[in-house]
């Protein structure tokens, strides 16, 4: 992931949006769900900024837009800049009808999934967040109803606690 400018995209989505069907605990997509692709999230989905950082909807690739056979309806892939230098990321993933989104086994598979192992699980303004800290980065996941959230934190940003808090105030659908 690039740090500065443009709109790079995390794996993490990438892995979610086309292995998304490996993941226990869901049903197989339905036939006429695995021809359909997945949708970007409409523009407006998020606010204009979170905490002092702008949140910037980026582009998707169109490995993730041709996706099928995926957990995944839509996808959001925001950078949260300060002026052009990105702080963070945020991805949002709309769940479809075959995603058992609710199953705790589903959400645990998930977030090993994306965490790519398995993360620190802690309470958080009274959300259950999985942290898995990097090099040169902090990855907070947590689900709000069928919305799954991937926060990405560059290590040197002041605030991450905050950013976090603020991110987990939203509310999707």
């Amino acid at each position: 992931m690039s740090w500065r400018g443009g709109g790079g995209t995390a794996v993490l989505v990438l892995t979610l949006a086309v292995a998304g069907a490996g993941c226990g605990g869901g049903k197989a997509p339905s036939s006429a769900q695995s021809r359909s692709h997945v949708a970007s999230l409409p523009s407006g989905t998020l606010p204009s900024s979170l905490g002092d950082l702008t949140v910037q909807q980026e582009q998707l690739p169109s490995q993730i837009r041709s996706a099928t056979s995926s957990y995944a309806k839509a996808v959001g892939f925001y950078s949260l800049r300060k002026n052009k230098l990105v702080e963070g990321t945020l991805e949002v993933v709309e769940f479809n009808s075959s995603a058992d989104w609710a199953s705790p086994t589903f959400r645990t598979a998930v977030a090993d999934q994306v965490s790519g192992g398995v993360p620190d699980e802690l309470t958080l303004a009274g959300h259950a967040v999985y942290q898995s800290p990097g090099t040169g980065a902090t990855l907070d996941a947590w689900f709000s109803g069928r919305y799954l959230f991937v926060l990405t934190i560059r290590s040197s940003y002041s605030q991450p606690r905050s950013l976090t808090e603020s991110a987990l105030e939203m509310q999707l659908g």
